[in-house]
């Protein structure tokens, strides 16, 4: 096990949700609290970044405020609401097809994009949707031939839940790419760098005070590696020990969860 001994060097960390505070419907008491002890003692700023689209923002800071949380919507972001900002960005208010729950239809509606579920649309969106239904699938599929925009929020094979796991958006993304013979245009959620980007051009820090926590070495931990930002393994999610010694990249600090930060402060290793 490596010790996790970040120094508090770090001004912002960017933690994960799914398998970092909760996993299902069970909410990891001792990783909350350590989050919100760093935010109110040590003055860090706390964004919470996730992939998974399937709630708003709005959702979120309600969840989070339910756990004691200080925040607003501004401390979130969600692979949905990047998503809606980088398509109204670089497109306006486009029309979108979208695959996903009612968090993702929400972002995508609030920044002004037009959804539409006839008409051949600009752009098709593809996000978690445990609903989805052949029908959507293939609808789906015509417009991405037809020429639109293939986007897909994430690519997540899967999400935790209490016991176990179930199929993420990234499967229903890679039944589009096998039946259309085209990889999505923008993927906007981990491991891809636009949350990571989107909190330091925000923040305005160094790489160097930023530290990412998550529980997927596929997602959280290789973003970070990629742009050379210190990140935290937790293994409070769907991640052990055993996965790490098989990857070619590391996490900088592992931890059974994240006790092992105040550790540290306590014995004024930080």
């Amino acid at each position: 096990m490596v010790n996790a001994r970040p120094n508090f060097k770090y001004r912002v960390i960017l933690s994960d949700l799914d398998g970092v505070l909760w996993r299902g419907n069970k909410v990891l008491h001792e990783n909350v609290d350590v989050l919100k002890t760093l935010a109110k003692t040590m003055n860090v700023k706390i964004y919470f970044t996730t992939n998974n689209s399937t709630r708003s923002r709005k959702d979120y800071v309600t969840k989070l405020k339910s756990l004691g949380f200080s925040i607003s919507i501004n401390n979130v972001i969600t692979s949905g609401s990047l998503t809606a900002k980088i398509l109204r960005e670089k497109y306006g208010g486009i029309s979108v097809y979208v695959i996903g729950e009612k968090g993702l239809y929400e972002e995508l509606t609030m920044s002004g994009l037009k959804i539409v579920k006839r008409k051949q649309p600009k752009a098709v969106v593809v996000g978690l949707d445990r609903k989805l239904t052949y029908r959507k699938l293939a609808k789906a599929l015509n417009f991405i031939l037809n020429g639109a925009l293939f986007i897909a929020t994430n690519t997540d094979a899967t999400l935790p839940i209490n016991n176990g796991v179930i199929p993420g958006a990234g499967s229903i993304v890679a039944a589009l790419v096998e039946a259309s013979g085209r990889k999505p245009d923008v993927i906007v959620g981990k491991p891809e760098p636009w949350m990571y980007l989107e909190v330091l051009k925000r923040e305005n820090v160094d790489k160097n005070e930023v530290l990412v926590i998550g529980d997927r070495l596929d997602t959280d931990i290789l973003g970070a590696y990629r742009l050379g930002i210190d990140s935290l393994l937790v293994l409070t999610g769907v991640t052990s020990e055993k996965d790490v010694e098989r990857k070619p990249f590391k996490p900088k600090y592992i931890c059974t969860n994240l006790k092992c930060l105040l550790d540290n402060l306590e014995n004024k290793s930080i």
